[in-house]
């Protein structure tokens, strides 16, 4: 099934040493979305297929919808396991997922810490890859695992 959306569907991939976590996440204008607490959390050594799976089903949940709360950020963090911003990014290869019309989009990000506590994730346009809307799932988990090796701190 073809996506027609007029919007860039988005979720979150992202790899901790110990789990995978996979985040919904929603469009609040064309460059602006945000983090839901609609989470699948997975064992790293989940096979491809799966992994695109938990992927395309994030992806079918995100909406254009400005409804972003600190208290969403820290349902978010609750169900993810966390007690702190900071203790989410330790250790985080983000990966921001991207669904068009024609392709799915992988922007790996790099993990900036400030100051050892809080920080950022900043784009890589130079790391930017793309596969056809039409890829199997095995390609399609491939595709995020070799993403998240472009994924760097900083």
């Amino acid at each position: 099934m073809l996506f027609k959306k007029k919007f860039e569907q988005t979720a979150g991939a992202i790899h901790y040493p110990e789990r995978i976590i996979i985040e919904t996440r929603n469009v609040i204008d064309k460059y602006s979305f945000y983090s839901t607490d609609d989470i699948t959390i997975l064992n790293t050594d989940i096979s491809d297929t799966a992994l695109a799976e938990a992927v395309m089903l994030h992806l079918s949940h995100s909406k254009m919808e400005a409804n972003y709360s600190r208290e969403l950020y820290k349902s978010y963090l609750k169900k993810a396991g966390f007690r702190s911003e900071a203790a989410s990014r330790k250790d985080a290869k983000y990966l921001a997922i991207f669904r068009t019309n024609a392709v799915i989009r992988f922007e790996p990000r790099n993990n900036k810490i400030s100051g050892g506590r809080m920080g950022a994730y900043y784009g890589m346009p130079d790391k930017i890859s793309e596969i056809s809307i039409t890829a199997d799932a095995e390609a399609l988990g491939l595709a995020v695992r070799k993403s998240w090796d472009d994924c760097i701190f900083s």
